[in-house]
């Protein structure tokens, strides 16, 4: 009869780190893809940041460009725009 008490014993603590592992690998498994999606967030935001730096640099270039070109007749347009 002891025999038997130990064996369900063993079979319960068994079972029952088989099912902790079971939900530390889901745990994980949820981790890990939480991971993956702020790391896919975080590379595109890098990318928006360098593709509006690029927008910005390409604007700056055009304005100075243009304000070489017009000279001052291209501040007092600017002037009457944003008053």
């Amino acid at each position: 009869m002891d025999m038997i008490l130990t064996a369900i014993i063993i079979s319960v603590i068994v079972i029952a780190l088989v099912y902790q592992e079971s939900l530390l690998r889901a745990r994980r498994k949820q981790f890990d893809e939480s991971m993956n999606e702020m790391e896919r967030l975080f590379n595109e935001t890098l990318e928006n940041i360098r593709h509006h730096d690029w927008l910005l640099r390409i604007g700056l270039i055009e304005t100075a460009y243009l304000f070489t070109k017009y000279g001052s007749s291209l501040t007092i347009d600017v002037k009457k725009w944003t008053q």
